[in-house]
């Protein structure tokens, strides 16, 4: 299974989308800031993804940015903060998907 890195999805969607996300091939690790994320990135090269309905979610998506410009960083949609997606474009997100991803 390939690694991926989600940062900030809410512990009550984690079951759903960890089943959704096995299915596809991912093996999920949960994480809550950047700093877990670049420690994982250190380890080992995968792609990150950042819930937008985390306040944590675009600082995180912009030091990953700067310290990893090399890493793919997508980002899922807070549908209650549309002001967000763009934010999260200019901090280096790459793509966005809609909510709910299950």
């Amino acid at each position: 299974m390939k690694l991926l890195l989600y940062l900030g999805c809410p512990p009550s969607e984690r079951p759903d989308v960890d089943v959704l996300l096995r299915s596809a091939g991912f093996a999920v690790r949960w994480i809550d800031e950047a700093r877990q994320a670049l420690q994982a990135l250190d380890e080992r090269l995968a792609p990150v993804v950042v819930d937008l309905a985390s306040p944590r979610a675009i600082p995180a998506a912009n030091e990953l940015h700067l310290r990893r410009a090399g890493a793919l960083i997508v980002g899922v949609e807070d549908p209650r903060r549309p002001e967000a997606s763009e934010r999260a474009r200019r901090a280096g997100v790459v793509h966005l998907i809609g909510r709910p991803i299950v």
